[in-house]
C-alpha cells in the first residue's frame, strides 16, 4: 500500500521545509512513499487550518499553533515534533531530528520570492542597513522583511 505524506505549511517557516526533507528521507528508505508538499503564504495556510478545525477531525487542530502540519494517508500526524517521533519510532530513521537549517532558510527565501512573483499581490518591504560604520560602500545590509498586503 502506498503511503502518502501531505505536508502543509507556510513559505516563511523553515520547519515546513524540514518536514519535507524528513518525508524525503523516509521515502528513500521505504518503498512506495509519495509526498505532497505545499508551502504558501501564512494567511492562506491559516485559512486551511481554520477549515480543518470546523471539519470532522477538528479536535486534532484545536490547539495547533505551528505554521506547518503533516498528514500520513490523510490522518493528521501533527507538527515537526510529532513527525520526528513518527520517523524514529515507525520508520526507524537514525537521528531524524538532525537537519541543515542553513539549507532550509535558503529554501524559505527562494520560495518566498518565487511565491511573491507568481501571486501578484501587493507587497511592501523594509530593508535594515547598518550606516553606523562610517561611509561603508556598499552599506552592510542585514535583513529584508516582506509584508504581503
Amino acid at each position: 500500500m502506498t503511503t502518502i505524506f501531505k505536508i502543509l505549511g507556510t513559505v516563511n517557516d523553515s520547519d515546513t521545509y524540514f518536514c519535507n526533507y524528513l518525508a524525503n528521507r523516509i521515502a528513500s528508505s521505504v518503498e512506495d512513499v509519495k509526498i505532497d508538499f505545499s508551502a504558501e503564504f501564512e494567511v492562506d495556510y491559516l485559512l486551511k487550518i481554520e477549515a480543518f478545525k470546523r471539519g470532522p477531525l477538528g479536535s486534532k487542530f484545536m490547539h495547533h499553533k505551528a505554521l506547518h502540519f503533516v498528514f500520513r494517508n490523510d490522518v493528521p500526524i501533527g507538527d515537526i515534533n510529532a513527525f520526528i517521533e513518527l520517523a524514529g519510532n515507525v520508520y526507524n530513521l537514525e537521528d531524524p531530528q538532525i537537519s541543515n537549517t542553513i539549507l532550509f532558510n535558503r529554501s524559505v527565501r527562494e520560495d518566498t520570492y518565487q511565491l511573491m512573483a507568481t501571486n501578484k499581490r501587493p507587497i511592501v518591504y523594509m530593508q535594515f542597513i547598518d550606516k553606523a560604520i562610517g561611509n561603508r560602500s556598499p552599506p552592510l545590509i542585514f535583513e529584508t522583511i516582506y509584508i504581503e498586503l
